[in-house]
């Protein structure tokens, strides 16, 4: 289950010429608590259920549909965040009892199947068993299985003033991953493609709806030169969130979508965390990031990298500056995803932090 633990603030000073002795000494900047909150299971599908909880919370614990993906392809997990749902996982054919007992809470929720054959109809009948309506989104690969996600739920989110989609690799998780915060909290497609070529599939989507800005995810390793080059010449504006490593990307689209801001009734800014070379702890995670306004960076189970420590000691400082409440930190996974030494070494130590 979810458990909260506070951690206290720190009073960090700079070395600095002394002051005139007329004048005040200059105030130290301070950096607020953190409260960290887990979300961590006996295995993937019980993370699932606990993250999805902990959405269903914020509509007062009330479902209406969810996302039903494989618990073992992260390409249809990544592509079903843009609903304003939960997304739970299956194994290929047999729902997990933590999943059948979490739906059996709630009057016939509508379930949604999304699957690149990764989920038998073995699990369609469970849940019709269950006395519930089915609906099954699939392609015959992830690509035409993003496009299909696309068109049949019409979304029509815009970024910056225009009709926008998430274009990321259909071969590297972190950086589709990293994008589901964003594509749940402003209804934009996560579309997916070959590294070097834009799939056929996805450019026929652009052209029908009048897509006008793509958000290409991760560095050229990811999606090359030559996509971002076919996107353009459509006549679609491209932006590109990438850093140097996955971390870099992960607070380089933190930067760019979200402003560094506190909350101004009491409760503190959020941040997501989860482990950054295995993707299925944070399958389920981004409909409930985004009602926190959260992004997701990424860590070593063991470590967190410079990138990832030094934003979060930006988003203390603004945190302090607005008023006494902690930095909300999301962890998703247990422990050997993402270790309380390493959390607690991140904020036993004295950042350099500059303003």
């Amino acid at each position: 289950m979810a458990a909260a633990v506070l951690v206290g603030a720190m009073a960090l000073g700079f070395a600095a010429t002394p002051p005139a002795a007329a004048q005040d000494p200059p105030e130290e900047p301070r950096l607020a608590e953190v409260t960290v909150v887990r979300y961590g299971g006996a295995d993937r599908f019980e993370t699932s259920v606990l993250t999805t909880k902990a959405f269903t919370d914020f509509k007062g614990d009330h479902l209406e549909q969810v996302m039903i993906v494989s618990g073992y392809k992260w390409q249809d997990a990544v592509i079903a965040a843009p609903f304003d749902s939960p997304v739970l996982l299956t194994r290929r054919h047999a729902v997990p009892a933590a999943t059948m007992d979490f739906l059996r809470r709630f009057e016939a929720p509508w379930p949604t199947i999304i699957s690149t054959n990764a989920i038998s109809p073995a699990v369609d009948q469970q849940l019709k068993d269950a006395g519930l309506d089915v609906f099954r989104v699939e392609g015959s690969d992830q690509f035409r299985t993003s496009v299909a996600v696309a068109n049949h739920y019409g979304f029509g989110g815009q970024y910056r003033g225009r009709r926008a989609v998430i274009l990321a690799s259909g071969q590297v998780f972190a950086d589709a991953l990293i994008a589901g915060q964003l594509s749940a909290r402003l209804n934009l497609p996560i579309l997916l493609t070959p590294p070097t070529s834009l799939h056929s599939s996805v450019r026929e989507h652009l052209i029908s709806e009048n897509v006008r800005r793509v958000i290409i995810m991760g560095g050229t390793s990811a999606v090359s030169e030559r996509v971002e080059e076919s996107i353009e010449q459509l006549g679609i504006d491209v932006l590109r969130f990438a850093g140097e490593t996955r971390f870099e990307t992960a607070v380089h689209t933190a930067h760019a979508t979200r402003p560094i801001q506190c909350w101004r009734d009491g409760e503190g800014i959020a941040v997501g965390l989860t482990r950054a070379w295995v993707p299925y702890d944070a399958f389920s995670a981004a409909p409930m990031l985004a009602r926190y306004g959260a992004p997701l960076l990424l860590t070593h189970p063991d470590e967190l990298p410079a990138a990832t420590m030094d934003y979060l000691d930006e988003v203390r400082a603004a945190q302090a500056k607005c008023d006494d409440a902690p930095v909300k930190l999301i962890v998703i996974g247990g422990e050997a995803a993402v270790s309380q030494s390493a959390i607690d070494s991140y904020l036993q130590r004295l950042p350099d932090l500059k303003e």
